[in-house]
């Protein structure tokens, strides 16, 4: 048997083509050309068409059950960062990692006012991709344990603390600010 002497001759890899669940521009590993030699990378990624990218992206978004918890608390209406984060449980450094990801799948839009970033379900024609996932979410998770244990711990924080959850319109100083 013969030891491993580098790369093998690769039409595609399947080993290597993700780190931690994220695309990787170039692949690792080298191809062997016909020659026998060495040739460059290969890239994986630009074998997927667009089409199908949209697809995937929906895919590893809805892959987490902090990210369909955080579907099913913004089914109930517009929530700042840190109050999703206290609904579904989780730090907010976590939670802009989760929110990136839904808004890279297009499911969630955000809004900024002020320093608060709000975030909703985005807002889709009916019939599209996004739009019917979003239905099919909602219908799935509806009768959950989980979601409905999330609901009321939004209502219980958003009757305690109202303009932390969503705002309409961006905050307004109050005056001059005081320096001591």
């Amino acid at each position: 048997m013969k030891p491993d002497s580098g790369p093998t001759p690769t039409n595609g890899c399947m080993t290597c083509c993700t780190n931690g669940g994220q695309n990787v521009p170039r692949c690792r590993r080298t191809s062997l050309n016909k020659s026998g030699n060495e040739s460059e990378p290969v890239n994986h990624t630009a074998r997927v068409p667009d089409h199908m990218r949209h697809y995937l992206n929906i895919v590893k978004a809805l892959a987490c059950d902090k990210r369909l918890r955080m579907l099913m608390a913004l089914s109930g209406g517009e929530l700042c960062e840190g109050a999703l984060a206290e609904v579904v449980g989780i730090r907010p450094a976590t939670a802009s990692r989760h929110l990136s990801v839904l808004m890279n799948a297009k499911l969630v839009d955000s809004e900024k006012h002020g320093r608060c970033v709000c975030y909703h379900l985005a807002i889709a024609r009916e019939g599209s991709l996004v739009s019917k996932t979003l239905n099919w979410v909602r219908a799935c998770l509806r009768g959950d344990p989980q979601t409905i244990q999330d609901a009321a711990r939004r209502a219980t924080l958003e009757a305690r603390f109202p303009y932390s959850f969503h705002r309409s319109e961006p905050i307004q100083p109050r005056g001059p600010i005081r320096r001591f």
